[in-house]
């Protein structure tokens, strides 16, 4: 929050990204897609099921206010 404020980012900009919302909705979109999975083969497969997530996720994500 304090580097927010010390970079002079408009006010919009610095509101949007000083919550952890941006963080939190695409972790919760994983988990969510994901929960069902009970055998991890390897880090391929976790890097596989997480991308297709965010890829699927994508689509719905909002635009970050302020951003120019």
């Amino acid at each position: 929050m304090f580097t927010i404020n010390r970079l002079g980012s408009p006010k919009t900009l610095r509101r949007c990204l000083g919550s952890t919302n941006v963080i939190e909705s695409p972790n919760s979109g994983i988990r969510r897609r994901t929960r069902r999975v009970t055998y991890w083969r390897d880090r391929r497969m976790v890097v596989r099921w997480v991308a297709a997530s965010l890829l699927d996720m994508e689509k719905r994500f909002k635009r970050i206010m302020g951003y120019e």
